[in-house]
């Protein structure tokens, strides 16, 4: 009977040694779910602009608050704030790509903010002539979600990607200029 027992014991440490030693690879970037973001694309002279919009959850928000807050003093400085905002938006412009003709086109960070409803919002520029592009948007692909895709009168925008935007992990979208 204490073999038994003792073997019981032994087979749970083992396991238990396995979970804990074994890579982990989520459904998701983080616990909290699906993805929602929207692309709210413009244009301005020599420009496309690309407002690059991710709405949180409330327990998403409460996490990355708290990562926000380098010196654990519980508050967020505007120094703290402004350079969480700007890695996080250098690591997102590092999921896109902007190409015209074989030729990558580069994607400047121009604003970030926080807006209404947990939104974040981070927008960036590429430099253009009145010609078609392509953008991809591979951040989310791990973690997918809803994606809106809304431009500017002056702009024609096509969904390149089959699949339903309800449920989209990569996006592709050509952008062109509105022929009159």
């Amino acid at each position: 009977m204490r073999i038994s027992a003792t073997l019981k014991v032994f087979n749970i440490l083992v396991v238990a040694g396995l979970l804990m030693t074994a890579p982990s690879s989520p459904a998701h970037e983080t616990e909290f779910g699906h993805s929602v973001r929207t692309l709210y694309l413009t244009s301005a002279p020599g420009q496309i602009l690309i407002e690059y919009r991710l709405h949180l959850s409330p327990e998403e928000a409460l996490a990355e608050m708290a990562r926000m807050d380098l010196d654990e003093n519980g508050s967020i400085s505007a120094e703290e704030r402004a350079a969480w905002f700007l890695q996080k938006g250098t690591r997102l412009r590092s999921g896109m790509k902007a190409h015209r003709d074989g030729r990558s086109l580069e994607l400047q960070i121009r604003t970030f903010k926080l807006g209404h409803s947990l939104t974040q919002s981070f927008t960036y520029a590429i430099e253009s002539e009145s010609r078609t592009l392509t953008f991809e948007d591979s951040n989310l692909a791990h973690r997918p979600g809803v994606v809106r895709v809304v431009h500017g009168p002056d702009l024609q925008v096509t969904v390149l990607e089959n699949g339903p935007l309800n449920h989209a992990g990569f996006i592709a979208v050509e952008i062109a200029p509105r022929k009159p």
